[in-house]
């Protein structure tokens, strides 16, 4: 299976959540009432992830940040972004475990059923970061 067909079939995936299913629903709500919340583009106080997800963003209507952050998460950028977080955790709290004193007096401790959850999570929601560094 080619790296696009993995894309694909993960943007598959993805748009069969509830949660993403649930994104659309709320969009569509706003897009229906978006007259009522209309902002001139200058007024948007936009983020870092906004300037780089345009393709995602409606702006001319007028999102509670909860329901733009719920949104970006349902995105494939969102879910990229998760998977990579998750990595960076599991190798982290991994190394907390590997060291001789796994539970200091003072500093981190080992989270192993943290660890656990994490890859779980990774491995069932978001595997999107180890699909794009494979190819």
């Amino acid at each position: 299976m080619s790296n696009k067909d993995k894309v694909d079939e993960m943007n598959e995936a993805i748009k069969s959540t509830p949660e993403y299913n649930q994104g659309k629903r709320l969009m569509e709500e706003y897009k229906s009432e978006g007259e009522k919340y209309h902002k001139e583009e200058s007024d948007w106080a936009l983020t870092t992830a906004d300037e780089h997800n345009k393709e995602w963003l409606d702006d001319g209507i007028h999102m509670h940040n909860k329901d733009r952050a719920k949104k970006f998460l349902n995105s494939l950028r969102g879910h990229l972004i998760v998977s990579q977080a998750l990595t960076y955790g599991i190798k982290h709290l991994r190394a907390l475990e590997d060291r001789e004193n796994k539970y200091p007096k003072d500093g981190e401790h080992a989270e192993p059923s943290n660890r656990s959850d994490m890859e779980y999570l990774k491995e069932h929601l978001f595997p999107l970061y180890d699909v794009f560094n494979a190819a």
